[in-house]
């Protein structure tokens, strides 16, 4: 079977929890627009428009170091380096709290020259720079929150991701309430929520992340300035979306406001429907990041492509049902927010519609931005971003204001998503007329291909799954002239891995799990990989020490297994609640009977043997 259904469980896995976290960040921004909305009117509804882009710039930040450096961290997992994961970890720390300090200062200084220059006047113009200036207190650990975020999805742990947004949400929107309720501030009122909101998921972050069980280390020093370009490189899609973004909201703004200032509290409750729709989109396009990054690292294009393909078609489904319901009940929205002027109204509900239209296009290019930011092909990247949210976005809707009024603005961001969605099928054309070795769409060399010296597959946790893939392993070596003693040893010691791995983390219980299998067959020798997503089981820790094995006279540098010397660190706890849960305790005397000859066999001759856990993903590694 094809290893796509060892992927689809790992997806599955990561898809609920991601989306949900996603969803509750956007419902704690709903939530401070039905309080401003209806707790100080129109006028709280306008400062939340107008102070968008200034959050937006935040999250820019946070998402460039806390995006990038897990990005960067994934692929140095997957090339089997821990201490260069480690490393962009602990400067990923170090960058974030000295950009939030630096935007905390700015912020404060320069808070009522950034509300004039956001169009801020008359009554409005107090509450926007209140806002700012409390705004930019919290945004110390929004910029921060990133980093952990983004690890703990890294690291197999997207429950407790999901946990911390959550938090998060909750927090800035009970704070939020109490404020401007209970203590009768205004607008700075909900700024100081979320700044609460903030500090509360970074503090639940960073307990998740760090301790004795801790699959990351904080390594001060030995960076280097390849680490330090690494990072807004890898994370830079990521801000420039948020940065496109804040732009675009800050030019439709002030196009709002000078042709139909009437309507920018319908432009404010658009903006809020639209952040539960990029729940969505985010939700799905950030399970890619963490689990392709480690993928592009391995070269295993095949694992990519699968992802890939799962997490379009299950994101694509989620969000055609919300924007079927969206079309159902965008006549009612109006009422939630507090708005009851009826031309307002009727603009809301124009602008829904046209929103609802183009959020599948929108999902696909934010999936085909992700994509190409892992596999190193930032510039379309790049090219996507701007042109769906700036260029085929804000200049038509300053060209057509004056014959379409605010209509513009509504019809251009569904045909802004299909002409970049064509401007990306003409680069792509054009890409790969200069260089034919390169894959078709996904564009990936003749490195990421599986060919006759490479074979992977998934296996049912069940004994005669076990078997036949044994049997498929033979005549693999057979067709790559692999000698019979390693071709029989090969072959054997697979199945009774199988066998260990279905007893011990995939037991059968009454749900078919699978493992993904992977051998490769080079001039270096044989390299085999098994992964699974059940409960921790690593060999190296429970089949046994030197006299098992046999293996007394281990060359020096090794340990009984006769493994080449492992990255410190290199096996793992991860936590009960969101990592694979640790195995029952295993003697290999107990398991010689089913697995003994071939696994003895297999670890003599192995020149390296390494367990590892990537994205909470059991991943043993033999290279013969």
């Amino acid at each position: 079977m094809p290893n796509d259904a060892f992927i689809g469980k790992v997806v599955a896995r990561y898809a609920a929890p991601s989306v949900l976290s996603m969803i509750g960040t956007r419902i704690s921004s709903l939530a401070n627009s039905l309080i401003l909305g209806n707790l100080i009117g129109e006028k709280g509804l306008s400062t939340l428009s107008i102070v968008t882009p200034v959050s937006l710039v935040y999250l820019s930040l946070g998402a460039l170091i806390g995006v990038g450096a897990s990005v960067v961290s994934g692929i140095a997992l997957g090339r089997g380096d821990r201490d260069a994961c480690d490393r962009v970890y602990t400067l990923a720390y170090a960058l974030s709290l000295l950009t939030g300090l630096l935007m905390m200062a700015a912020g404060l200084l320069g808070a009522g020259k950034l509300a004039a220059a956001l169009g801020a006047e008359g009554e409005i113009f107090p509450l926007v720079r209140d806002y700012i200036k409390f705004m930019a207190v919290g945004g110390v650990f929004t910029v921060l929150l990133y980093t952990p975020l983004n690890y703990l999805r890294l690291c197999g742990k997207p429950g407790r991701a999901m946990a911390l947004l959550l938090i998060m949400s909750f927090a800035n929107t009970v704070f939020s309430a109490f404020f401007v309720m209970a203590l009768d501030m205004r607008t700075d009122g909900v700024a100081l929520g979320g700044g609460v909101g903030s500090l509360s998921a970074c503090l639940f972050g960073v307990y998740s992340l760090w301790g004795a069980r801790s699959q990351l280390r904080i390594r001060p020093r030995g960076f280097t300035v390849r680490d330090l370009r690494a990072i807004p490189g890898a994370g830079s899609v990521s801000a420039l979306n948020n940065i496109c973004r804040s732009v675009q909201y800050a030019c439709l703004n002030l196009l709002i406001v000078r042709i139909a200032p009437r309507i920018l509290p319908a432009y404010a409750v658009v903006c809020a429907a639209q952040d539960m729709f990029l729940a969505v989109l985010f939700g799905f396009s950030q399970i890619l990041l963490p689990l392709a990054s480690i993928s592009y690292g391995e070269k295993d294009g095949r694992c990519i492509r699968i992802l890939t393909k799962r997490i379009l078609l299950s994101g694509s489904l989620s969000v055609g049902v919300c924007a079927l319901l969206l079309l159902l009940f965008c006549g009612r929205i109006d009422g939630l927010f507090g708005i009851r002027d009826g031309p307002v109204s009727a603009e809301l509900q124009t602008a829904l519609f046209f929103m609802a239209l183009g959020v599948n296009l929108s999902f696909i290019n934010n999936m085909a931005c992700s994509y190409f930011n892992v596999t190193r092909r930032t510039s379309l990247a790049v090219m996507m971003t701007l042109c769906r949210l700036l260029i085929f976005t804000v200049i038509p809707a300053y060209a057509l204001a004056g014959s379409l009024g605010a209509g513009a603005v509504w019809i251009c961001a569904p045909a802004s998503e299909l002409l970049s969605l064509a401007a990306l099928a003409a680069a792509l054309f054009a890409i790969r007329a200069r260089d034919k070795s390169l894959s078709r769409f996904w564009l990936l060399d003749g490195s990421f291909t599986a060919g006759k010296n490479t074979i992977d597959f998934s296996v049912a946790n069940t004994n005669e799954a076990a078997a036949f893939a044994s049997a498929r392993i033979a005549d693999f070596c057979e067709a790559n002239e692999i000698p019979a003693q390693q071709s029989l040893c090969l072959s054997l010691s697979i199945e009774e891995m199988l066998l260990l791995i279905n007893a011990h983390s995939l037991p059968n219980t009454g749900r078919t799990a699978f493992a993904d299998l992977r051998v490769t067959a080079a001039q270096q020798g044989l390299t085999l990989r098994i992964r699974n997503a059940g409960k921790r089981f690593n060999p190296l820790e429970t089949l046994g020490g030197a006299d098992a094995f046999g293996s007394a006279d281990a060359p020096a540098g090794t340990d009984a297994l006769g493994v080449a010397d492992a990255p410190a660190g290199a096996v793992r706890d991860a936590s009960a609640e969101d990592g694979p849960a640790l195995a029952a305790p295993f003697s290999f005397a107990e398991e010689e009977s089913a697995a003994g000859m071939g696994m003895k066999m297999i670890l003599r001759m192995a020149k390296k043997v390494e367990y590892k856990e990537v994205f909470g993903v059991n991943n043993l590694s033999v290279t013969i």
